[in-house]
C-alpha cells in the first residue's frame, strides 16, 4: 500500500514478525513500520502492552513460579509425547518431521 502514493504512504503500517517467516517459530520477536506520526502511538501501545501485564497475569506469574518441580517435569512430558505423536503421524504421510526444539516438530513438504 506504502508503495501506491504520496498519501497512501502517509497512513500505512506495516506490521509484521519474524517468528515462522524467518524460521526463529520459538521467538517472539516482531516489528512495525509506520510514518513518524503513526509510530509514536504504536510505541506507546507496545509499551504498555510489553511492559506493563496486567495485574492478573501478574497473579498468575506469580501462581505459576510457586508450583512444584514435577508439575514442570509432567507439563514437559505430556508436550514431548503430543510432538511425538504429530511426528509419527508427519512419517506415516510420507513427510520427513524435523524436530528443532524439544516441544515442537516441523516437516518439509518434499517427499522422501
Amino acid at each position: 500500500m506504502a508503495a501506491l502514493d504520496e498519501s497512501s504512504r502517509a497512513r500505512t503500517i506495516t506490521i509484521s514478525g519474524l517468528s515462522k517467516t524467518s524460521g526463529v517459530a520459538d521467538w517472539r520477536l516482531g516489528y512495525a513500520a509506520a510514518p513518524a506520526h503513526l509510530a509514536v502511538g504504536i510505541a506507546n501501545a507496545v509499551d504498555l502492552l510489553a511492559v506493563c501485564a496486567p495485574t492478573p497475569l501478574q497473579d498468575i506469574a506469580i501462581t505459576a513460579l510457586d508450583l512444584p518441580a514435577p508439575y514442570y517435569d509432567a507439563m514437559r512430558a505430556d508436550l514431548g509425547h503430543r510432538k511425538d505423536v504429530v511426528a509419527t503421524l508427519f512419517s506415516r504421510l510420507g513427510l520427513t518431521p524435523n524436530s528443532r526444539t524439544a516441544l515442537t516438530t516441523y516437516s518439509s513438504t518434499a517427499r522422501r
